[in-house]
């Protein structure tokens, strides 16, 4: 591994690192929480218009899932992305 790709993987754990952080206060557990409840949210209201509502009045919905769940899943994966990445960087060595 060069050293740009090493640098790369230090940069990664970096960002890792600062998304993580955010989740260990108050405001990202409750950031957290949020996410998850309009998900679920989102899910209901699919749920409850899909046999009713035409293609137009769910994609929107479906986007709002899409982009709800995606910054979810960067925050929770945020740790695991950390430990991957330290671990290539360890590999590398």
């Amino acid at each position: 591994m060069d050293k740009e790709e090493k640098e790369d993987i230090k940069k990664d754990i970096a960002k890792y690192s600062a998304i993580s952080a955010i989740l260990k206060t108050e405001g990202g557990r409750l950031l957290k929480e949020e996410l998850e409840d309009e998900l679920v949210s989102l899910i209901n209201e699919l749920i409850s218009k899909y046999k009713t509502k035409t293609e137009d009045k769910l994609i929107p919905i479906i986007a709002g899932m899409d982009k709800t769940l995606k910054l979810l899943k960067k925050l929770t994966d945020s740790e695991n992305g950390k430990t991957l990445a330290m671990e290539a960087l360890k590999n590398s060595e």
